[in-house]
């Protein structure tokens, strides 16, 4: 009679069952590992792309504000540049008025004011120009109209501006030249004057 040791041939199967899910798991894990390891390592070096394209578009943005900044000066300039042909401009149609009066105006200007514009039509004087204090601006006006040159001295427009970082009070003044005064100057030897603007 044979006998066969059942149980023996169904632990040696369990045993192997075992073995191969131990093997099937670390598998698994090798397999885990390697691929986190390689997407971890892919996205490093797609950080890296990507802080590299950031400093070069740092970069480029330096580059790009520092011509932006020349271009902006360059602007300023050129503004002012305007301005003061729009002043030269001003005084060379009112070359062929009463020019004492004009000097008159040169001589009232005060020392925190500067003129940017003159502007003479029937008998009518447009005055555009720039101070630092609304008391400047008033002393003016105020000089005007105690001139015997000039009558209805009023200010037309005032508003605050920065001119290279500062605050100036930019205006506009319109007054009347009176003409008995000014043609008994006409003809008359001129007294020295100031240049437009404030000294």
């Amino acid at each position: 009679m044979i006998k066969i040791n059942l149980i023996f041939d169904r632990k040696a199967i369990e045993r192997g069952r075992i073995k191969q899910q131990m093997s099937l798991a670390v598998a698994l894990m090798i397999a885990t590992v390697g691929l986190s390891s390689f997407l971890w390592y892919s996205q490093n070096d797609k950080i890296k792309g990507i802080n590299t394209n950031i400093s070069n578009a740092q970069a480029k943005l330096n580059s790009l504000n520092t011509i932006i900044n020349k271009i902006n000066d360059k602007e300023k300039k050129k503004n002012r540049l305007e301005d003061i042909l729009k002043a030269i401009g001003g005084l060379e149609k009112i070359r062929s008025g009463p020019t004492r009066v004009f000097d008159e105006i040169n001589i009232l200007i005060p020392s925190d004011l500067w003129l940017t514009s003159i502007m003479e039509s029937g008998g009518n004087i447009k005055i555009d120009g720039y101070s630092f204090s609304d008391p400047g601006i008033a002393n003016f006006m105020k000089s005007l109209d105690t001139s015997k040159y000039f009558s209805n001295v009023e200010l037309l427009e005032i508003q605050q501006i920065v001119i290279e970082g500062e605050k100036v009070k930019k205006f506009t003044l319109n007054t009347v030249i009176e003409l008995s005064q000014a043609k008994k100057l006409e003809g008359k030897p001129q007294e020295a004057g100031g240049k437009v603007g404030g000294t």
